[in-house]
């Protein structure tokens, strides 16, 4: 993918993402398998068809998103493990 040639070594990295909606709440939880270290420091996120504020938890700290018409909200951070939306109903 253009980082190398570190999987030649065995170097890789698998990251997952598992999201679950409580009613209240749309959570994404990361994990990472691997000892591959991407040469990117930050991550985007979008967030599509959610009726969500703009004001979301990264690893429990308040943290500012963006919305763009209504339709899809974004946030770009550095790392994180968990992700919490509170939900508008």
């Amino acid at each position: 993918a253009g980082e190398g040639l570190g999987y030649l070594q065995g170097d890789y990295r698998w990251v997952q993402f598992q999201c679950t909606e409580t009613g209240k709440h749309f959570k994404v939880k990361k994990g990472v398998i691997g000892d591959f270290r991407p040469s990117y420091k930050q991550i985007r996120l979008e967030v599509v068809g959610l009726n969500t504020e703009t004001t979301w938890f990264i690893d429990g700290e308040e943290v500012e998103a963006v919305k763009h018409a209504g339709m899809f909200t974004t946030i770009t951070v550095d790392d994180f493990e968990r992700l919490e939306i509170p939900l508008r109903r």
